[in-house]
């Protein structure tokens, strides 16, 4: 098997990113993913490695945005933009020969 995953359940959500409605005082995010190994089994681990990691320190995630995140598909979401932003930083990082 080639495959690799995360089962992440405890990450700290900077409070701008909820609803203060609930009464909650913080939030913690749960991150699941399973990485095929079609890119090698390195690239999985790599990925199973550093996600979490690489998208708490995206700057849609620590920072708190102007935008209201109430109404939108959830790609245009802080959340969602730092996913995303996550998925790019983690390919420049693969592509990077002194990570080597």
């Amino acid at each position: 098997m080639e495959d690799a995953h995360v089962a992440q359940t405890d990450i700290d959500v900077p409070a701008h990113h909820f609803d203060d409605q609930h009464g909650q005082d913080n939030v913690d995010a749960k991150v699941f993913g399973v990485f095929d190994g079609h890119g090698g089994p390195e690239v999985a681990r790599f990925c199973q490695l550093y996600l979490v990691s690489v998208l708490t320190q995206q700057e849609t995630w620590i920072a708190e945005s102007e935008n209201e995140n109430q109404d939108k598909d959830a790609a245009q979401t802080d959340i969602g933009q730092a996913l995303i932003e996550a998925f790019h930083a983690l390919d420049r990082m693969i592509d990077d020969p002194q990570r080597r």
